[in-house]
């Protein structure tokens, strides 16, 4: 048989899960903030080789930080484009 402690610490559990659920949206926002995230980072990663060829004092950081500025300005025209 559990203890009180135990089921007070269940109820505790379900309310952070209803608050984070109810302030960090849907699910399937969240699904589709990482997939950008990790796309980024994807291409960040395949595509850093050529950028340190011709820049070699970017860093990667640096260079990631730069796709997500274009993505995110990409993603920018499209929404005002609709």
């Amino acid at each position: 048989m559990r203890s009180p402690a135990d089921r007070s610490g269940d109820e505790a559990m379900k309310t952070r899960k209803r608050k984070f659920m109810s302030t960090d949206g849907s699910a399937k926002t969240r699904d589709r903030e990482v997939q950008r995230e990790i796309t980024k980072f994807y291409y960040a990663l395949s595509s850093y080789p050529r950028q340190f060829e011709k820049h070699p004092s970017v860093s990667f950081q640096e260079h990631m930080n730069s796709i997500a500025c274009d993505m995110e300005s990409e993603d920018s025209n499209r929404r005002r484009a609709s």
